[in-house]
């Protein structure tokens, strides 16, 4: 018999048709002929020249942004580049609601930031191929590839609703690399940031699981950290009812979450194929190709992130992981080379990512 029974939730709810009602332009206007992405940002204007830059010369040719209440420049930043569209909405991203639209699982609660994912590139360039990357990650092309148009040609080709990505950590050889400053240049990123596993994350070509998602056959490197320096959660009881009765939901609310080892970055955006979560679509891509998206996690402005997380608790489960990698950061210091395991490899070029099945063109 439980002593306590959790309240219900009274959050407002939307499907993605009411996206509209919740999002403003404040700066540029749509193309829906141009090659586009769209970009969630809060305070990123450390990356973000490195980031434009980075997709400019891949070919994309709009920037749709989102920012949540920056104060770090970014708004004035962004409103400076003729390339951009800057947004604003009503929600912060954070702040729950209930999304009503379909999904493999109905009704459910979600964060703004992902319905926000879901629902704004479809409202502003419908039946469109949109590109989805956070200000950390870049994608990188397979062999041969020079502008994003190939890819998007070759999703055509086979009749696939978009393409799959690998997202794999790139991360320094040691924690004193985090004394240095940021590099300005994509190229300066990779010199000092340019490490990574060489395992495959997922078979893009494998059967999903139930909830239409990959089935992952190894770790991220976050996770690979957390194990290799002990580093694990502890549950909070800090009220009486807590003291008393902890629900399960709860228990794995306080967990900090997996990190991310799959996206799906390029999808055709209709009333079928749609993002349901921040990585997964109601119509996953066929499998054919396999592209890599480099996440630069591990950089000179993770301290900052690790506390402005904590601070806005808008991540998922409030952004709880970044407790345990600020625990992480600190065991790491004492340890050179700790980023460096058995298997490391600098990065050279994406003939490693297709040899070690991160990526399949």
């Amino acid at each position: 018999m439980k002593l306590f029974k959790p309240a219900k939730s009274d959050l407002p709810e939307y499907d993605i048709p009411d996206v509209g009602q919740l999002i403003s332009q404040v700066y540029g206007e749509v193309d829906p002929e141009k090659i586009s992405m769209f970009v969630p940002v809060k305070n990123e204007l450390p990356l973000l020249p490195q980031f434009l830059a980075h997709y400019r010369g891949m070919g994309f040719e709009q920037f749709l942004f989102y920012d949540d209440q920056s104060d770090d420049g970014t708004f004035d930043f962004l409103h400076a580049q003729p390339d951009c569209v800057v947004m604003h909405t009503t929600m912060t991203f954070g702040e729950m609601l209930h999304y009503t639209g379909k999904t493999h699982k109905g009704i459910r609660e979600l964060r703004f930031g992902t319905f926000i994912k879901m629902a704004a590139p479809p409202h502003f360039l419908p039946g469109k191929i949109v590109a989805y990357f956070d200000a950390d990650e870049f994608l990188l092309l397979p062999p041969g590839v020079t502008h994003i148009r190939q890819v998007y040609d070759r999703i055509e080709v086979i009749g696939s609703t978009g393409a799959y990505a690998s997202v794999v950590e790139f991360f320094p050889r040691s924690v004193k690399s985090f004394a240095k400053p940021l590099p300005e240049t994509v190229e300066g990123l990779f010199e000092e940031y340019g490490w990574f596993e060489p395992e495959a994350l997922f078979d893009p070509m494998a059967k999903l699981d139930k909830k239409g998602k990959p089935v992952f056959t190894a770790p991220s490197k976050s996770m690979r950290l957390f194990e290799d320096f002990d580093i694990q959660f502890e549950l909070e009881r800090t009220t009486l009812r807590e003291k008393v009765y902890l629900s399960s939901k709860e228990k794995r609310d306080q967990a900090f979450n997996r990190s991310a080892r799959h996206k799906t970055p390029l999808l055709k955006r209709t009333d079928d194929s749609f993002m349901f979560s921040c990585h997964d679509a109601i119509v996953p891509p066929s499998g054919e190709i396999l592209l890599t998206i480099a996440h630069f996690v591990f950089t000179s402005n993770f301290a900052q992130k690790i506390t402005n997380v904590q601070k806005w608790k808008a991540h998922v489960k409030g952004g709880r992981k970044y407790k345990y990698y600020g625990k992480l950061m600190d065991t790491m210091g004492h340890v050179d080379e700790g980023f460096v395991g058995p298997n490391t490899l600098k990065y050279e070029g994406p003939e490693q990512l297709i040899e070690c099945g991160l990526m399949k063109w």
